[in-house]
């Protein structure tokens, strides 16, 4: 499905190029107008989603691990070291765990 990033008011919306409803039956894939980069990305999301991609948002990391296995699967303080050859540690956060890059 061809997607085009279209001006409105207030900013840029992504629809389908030709005009047409959406899937959910909408005429674009958000409410409320977006900056162009974040259109721009909501587009790029939308064609990863469509050929079965996961992405992830920028500035979050995946799990560092090569199992993609949680912290929350691991007692505290147990060391692992990543698929980037980096050692990692679960640590405590907020009500739950998560990995920490140990330094070098």
């Amino acid at each position: 499905m061809p997607y085009k990033v279209y001006k409105v008011k207030g900013g840029f919306k992504v629809g389908k190029s030709d005009g047409s409803q959406m899937k959910e039956g909408r005429k674009y894939a958000s409410d409320k107008p977006l900056s162009k980069s974040k259109a721009e990305s909501q587009m790029k999301a939308i064609y990863a989603s469509e050929k079965g991609y996961e992405i992830s948002p920028p500035g979050k990391r995946k799990t560092p691990l090569a199992l993609g296995c949680p912290a929350s699967d691991y007692p505290e303080g147990k060391k692992l070291r990543g698929e980037d050859g980096h050692l990692y540690v679960a640590t405590k956060y907020g009500n739950g765990k998560r990995w920490k890059r140990l330094r070098d």
